[in-house]
C-alpha cells in the first residue's frame, strides 16, 4: 500500500472561520461561511466552464488532461493539439480534428516488445485515420513500465519534444466516459495513447492499470484526478494541484501528515459519489461562490470512511483554494 500525495494544485490555504491570515476572502458556500486565503484577490484568471458564463477552450493536464490530446483545452491524454493540426500537413492537407480518440496497437507492442519504427494507426475525432510511428522507447528500471514516443508526419512527437506516453486499454469521449472500443472509418480502436502528463496515464502510474485492477477503478481515478464531480467531463481543478488519494483496494491510503488538507469527495466511475469540500471555490466578480452543477444534489461525506460506506471506490483530500471566474 502506498501513501503520499499525488501531483494533480495548491494555491491557497483553507481556513474556515479564520480571521488572522492576510488576503483572506470570505463567502457563503453550501450553507456555511467559508474563509480561504486568496493568493490572487480580485484577479480574474479562470474562464467560466459549467456556470452559464462564456466558455473558452482549456486543457487537462496533471489533473485536467485525460490523455494529453487537447479536448477543448482540458485534455484527456496530454497529446498536444499542435501535433494534430497547427504543426503538420499530411500530403498537403491539414489534419481534421484536434483529438486522438483511439489507436490500434500492433501485436509486438502488445507483447511488450520494444520496437522503434513500429506503425500505429490512430483515429481523430473527425473520423480521420493517422499513421503514427514509434520513434522512442523507454523502460523504467524500477517499475518496469514501458513508455513510447509516437511521431506524426515528419516524426513530430505528438506528446511534445521529449515526451513519452503509454498505450492504455479503452477509449474516452469528450465527456470523460470510457468505452472498451470505438468504430472509426470501419475500423475498431480499443486503446488510447496517453502522454505521461495526461490523467489516463497518470492513473496507471498511481497503481490503477485497467489491465490489472479493472476498468472501473482506473476510470474512477480519472474522475477523481480531474475533480469531475458531475461526470460530465468538466474538470474543477488546476494543473499541478496536490491531492492525497485512497482506494478500497488498498493500493493507496491517505497520508497522516497532510496538514491543511481536508477530505474532498468519494468517487466512482461516473463522478463523485459524495462530497465534502471542493478542491477549488470558484467565485464570480461579486465574490459569489459558483458550485458545480451537481453539487447540491450529491450526498455529503466528511471522511474516507463515510465515503466508503456510500460505495466510493476512491477518495481524496485536498487543500481548498479560491479561483476567480472571468466573464
Amino acid at each position: 500500500m502506498k501513501t503520499g500525495l499525488a501531483l494533480v494544485t495548491i494555491v491557497a490555504l483553507g481556513c474556515w472561520g479564520c480571521d488572522t491570515a492576510q488576503n483572506v476572502t470570505c463567502f457563503e458556500f453550501d450553507g456555511e461561511q467559508v474563509c480561504v486565503e486568496d493568493a490572487n484577490p480580485n484577479q480574474c484568471g479562470v474562464e467560466g466552464l459549467s456556470y452559464g458564463i462564456s466558455t473558452s477552450p482549456s486543457a487537462w493536464n496533471n489533473g485536467k488532461d485525460l490523455n494529453g490530446v487537447v479536448l477543448n483545452a482540458m485534455t484527456f491524454n496530454g497529446i498536444e493539439a499542435n501535433a494534430l493540426n497547427a504543426y503538420l500537413n499530411l500530403n498537403g492537407d491539414s489534419i481534421r480534428g484536434t483529438t486522438l480518440v483511439g489507436v490500434t496497437v500492433p501485436a509486438p507492442l502488445r507483447k511488450g516488445e520494444q520496437r522503434i519504427g513500429s506503425v500505429v494507426t490512430g483515429a481523430t475525432d473527425a473520423g480521420e485515420l493517422l499513421r503514427l510511428t514509434v520513434i522512442g522507447v523507454e523502460r523504467d528500471e524500477e517499475s518496469g513500465v514501458i513508455t513510447f514516443a509516437l511521431g506524426l508526419g515528419d516524426n513530430v512527437n505528438i506528446c511534445g519534444e521529449g515526451g513519452q506516453g503509454q498505450f492504455v486499454p479503452g477509449t474516452w469521449d469528450a465527456f470523460g466516459a470510457r468505452s472498451n472500443s470505438i468504430e472509426v472509418a470501419g475500423r475498431t480502436f480499443d486503446h488510447t495513447f496517453s502522454c505521461t502528463n495526461g490523467v489516463i496515464a497518470k492513473c496507471v502510474r498511481w497503481g490503477y492499470d485497467p489491465a490489472t485492477v479493472g476498468a472501473d477503478l482506473h476510470q474512477t481515478c480519472t474522475r477523481m484526478a480531474r475533480a469531475d464531480y458531475c461526470g460530465d467531463g468538466v474538470p474543477h481543478t488546476e494543473n499541478g494541484t496536490l491531492i492525497d488519494i485512497a482506494d478500497q483496494s488498498g493500493i493507496n491510503a491517505l497520508s497522516d501528515d497532510t496538514g491543511e488538507f481536508v477530505f474532498e469527495a468519494g468517487w466512482g466511475p461516473d463522478g463523485a459519489i459524495c462530497v465534502n469540500k471542493p478542491r477549488y471555490y470558484d467565485l464570480d466578480k461579486s465574490n459569489q461562490a459558483l458550485a458545480p452543477s451537481c453539487w447540491n444534489s450529491l450526498p455529503r461525506c466528511k471522511s474516507w470512511d463515510a465515503a466508503q460506506e456510500q460505495g466510493a471506490l476512491t477518495g481524496d483530500a485536498s487543500r481548498p483554494a479560491v479561483r476567480h471566474i472571468c466573464g
